[in-house]
């Protein structure tokens, strides 16, 4: 069966807002830090009004080798958090450094998908 596993992400502006919590608490363990709620990968493509294909096996040694030459490479840790999912139990975060997350996981799909395209600058003449 193809599955479908769940993940969490965070956005650049709660991971600098969890640093300066961190900081000025007087904790000193470790605390999860994420936006609320998860996506599966399936859910992740339909946000961004992309069709899914479905990779197992093989296919994810084409998949890398697409990825790389179209200039997007797919890091280990991505394929990972795809074919295995990964969330964060967040409790401390809120009772500990008394912070939460203003964007949600779902809000963070949606500001990758909403970047703007990359523009590729021409190379410099030789000198």
């Amino acid at each position: 069966a193809v599955s479908d596993p769940s993940f969490s992400l965070l956005h650049r502006d709660d991971a600098a807002r969890a640093v300066v919590a961190a900081l000025e608490a007087t904790h000193h363990a470790s605390v999860n830090v994420a936006g609320a709620g998860v996506v599966s990968a399936f859910k992740a493509i339909r946000i961004g009004g992309r069709w899914p294909l479905p990779v197992f096996g093989p296919g994810w040694v084409l998949a890398r080798t697409i990825t790389a030459l179209a200039g997007a490479p797919l890091p280990e840790h991505l394929h990972e958090l795809l074919t295995r999912g990964r969330t964060a139990d967040t409790h401390a975060l809120r009772a500990v450094l008394r912070m939460q997350p203003r964007y949600t996981t779902e809000d963070v799909v949606k500001d990758l998908f909403e970047w703007a395209t990359v523009t590729h600058m021409p190379g410099r003449a030789a000198a």
